[in-house]
């Protein structure tokens, strides 16, 4: 729903590389998008995602556009809330458009999909940026197995995590502690507790990726390549994702941790770049031995930047402006963190925010 984001390109071309997996997108329709045969657009309002929302949940669900963010708790309800477009899949997902795809089906193998009902690509909760449901018995509905989605669901003050592990990040707890506790039951400890009754059958994995070491990558013609990971093309034009450290492909690279902060830029892309590189300052279209392009993108990132510190200062003033970042980087240097990129990435913690 809303405004799609500058790097939102760059998801829909890597998604039009697997052509054997089904996209869906709803949304209110206000943008044109350039899709595959893969990636269907729907047009929804928001208003109407409420309606039906709510007709099948059989509660009053009220996602405000100022709060579009509160859509992550009702991922897990998808399956009911799409049902009518899902009937001919034998699972269901949620991903997230902060995505760069690799080859999918290479993980996600016949297979797999038969030996598994739900499959989740972190190790410590289910992730809500990639989380697969088989389409049939008590997986469709998951979330129904504890009476708590009713209050995330209907509780438009704050996001719950409700669809990864309510913030309880790599802490599983049995429900009838959580339960006891007055703790929100997320999907995961749902999830967690029927594999442990052997009445489900999950895959946690992490054969994703969201912070190399060396934050360096290069895009050519298909292939991410430096010292960390590599994106290819098989003989299908699939994207191939490979970590040189391993030698082990991964299925698709997460923007999250990056795309947020003030010193990476991405520029508005219309097209998923023959080549480009990503570092710790941005992703450069181009080849990374073309000094033009490469001087372009960096008169372009020093605009961007500019604009940005001068609007921060507009908006906080000097004062509070310099105050917020040494409290972040006090609290950094007091917490014993190191100050490189990928270290702040992983905390999550962006500046300014």
């Amino acid at each position: 729903m809303g405004v799609f984001p500058n790097y939102f390109q760059l998801f829909l071309d890597s998604a039009a590389k697997n052509l054997d997996v089904d996209f869906y997108i709803f949304n209110n329709g206000s943008q044109s998008i350039k899709t595959s045969s893969n990636v269907k657009i729907i047009s929804m309002s928001l208003e109407e995602l409420n309606r039906i929302a709510s007709s099948k949940l059989d509660l009053p669900i009220n996602i405000t556009p100022s709060y579009g963010y509160k859509l992550c708790d009702l991922k897990p309800a998808y399956g009911v809330i799409f049902e009518d477009y899902l009937t001919r899949y034998d699972f269901w997902g949620h991903c997230d458009i902060d995505v760069i795809w690799g080859r999918i089906t290479h993980f996600l193998t016949p297979e797999k999909l038969a030996n598994f009902d739900v499959l989740t690509f972190e190790e410590t909760h289910c992730a809500g940026h990639l989380t697969l449901f088989r389409n049939s018995g008590v997986t469709i509905d998951l979330f129904r197995q504890t009476e708590d989605y009713k209050k995330v669901f209907t509780d438009n003050s704050r996001c719950h995590n409700f669809c990864e592990c309510c913030y309880r990040w790599g802490k599983y707890h049995p429900l009838r502690e959580l339960i006891d506790s007055s703790q929100t039951v997320s999907i995961y400890d749902i999830v967690m507790d029927l594999k442990g009754k052997q009445q489900l059958r999950l895959f946690i994995k992490y054969i994703m990726r969201e912070y190399p070491d060396p934050f360096r990558f290069v895009y050519r013609d298909g292939v991410f390549e430096d010292c960390s990971s590599y994106l290819g093309l098989d003989d299908n034009s699939h994207g191939v994702f490979k970590d040189l450290n391993t030698k082990e492909e991964f299925m698709y690279f997460h923007l999250y941790h990056i795309k947020d902060d003030w010193r990476f830029y991405i520029s508005q892309f219309d097209y998923l770049p023959s080549e480009f590189t990503v570092s710790s300052e941005g992703i450069i279209p181009g080849s990374p031995n073309n000094m033009f392009s490469i001087g372009k993108w960096k008169i372009q990132k020093a605009l961007h930047s500019s604009a940005f510190l001068i609007r921060s200062l507009n908006e906080l003033g000097v004062a509070s402006f310099l105050k917020k970042g040494i409290s972040k980087l006090h609290r950094r240097v007091t917490k014993g963190e190191s100050l490189r990129l990928r270290e702040i990435c992983r905390t999550g913690s962006h500046f300014p925010s």
